[in-house]
């Protein structure tokens, strides 16, 4: 048996070798995609002349994928496959230098594909996250 995860791209070509006969299988195996749900916000604390919502805004307007995966307050409007988040968010930052903007992104493996991007002036950084439970306090149970 053999199992394709969903971001396998590409052509595939297997040979069996079986009972002495050849058998070859030619798979096209086209891209599913990820999604993730997307989050942004806008630490407009230099930024005087536009509130975050504005700023959002305008970035909503010229990104296709912000104005699907975003709503107007930079909330998750829908999980997108936005595979260019990262440069597209760069470049945008560029037009507001002094604003400190922070992407946080939940993929859709189980388990968590956790991260956070902090974006300033076509520069950033990328931080991947984890969900960590406080442990088992015999104290705290209730009825």
């Amino acid at each position: 048996m053999l199992n394709f995860h969903s971001s396998m791209v590409g052509k595939l070509n297997i040979k069996f070798i079986r009972a002495k006969r050849i058998i070859h299988v030619n798979l096209n195996i086209n891209k599913m995609g990820y999604r993730t749900q997307f989050e942004l916000h806008v630490n407009t604390v230099k930024a005087k002349d536009k509130t975050g919502d504005e700023i959002i805004a305008d970035f909503r307007a010229n990104n296709e994928n912000a104005e699907y995966a975003l709503n107007e307050q930079g909330g998750t409007n829908e999980e997108a496959k936005w595979y260019d988040h990262e440069k597209e968010l760069k470049e945008f930052s560029k037009k507001y230098p002094k604003v400190l903007f922070t992407m946080w992104g939940i993929g859709e493996d189980a388990g968590g594909d956790h991260w956070k991007h902090y974006v300033k002036n076509g520069k950033g950084q990328l931080v991947s996250g984890r969900v960590v439970y406080p442990p088992y306090k015999p104290l705290l149970m209730t009825e």
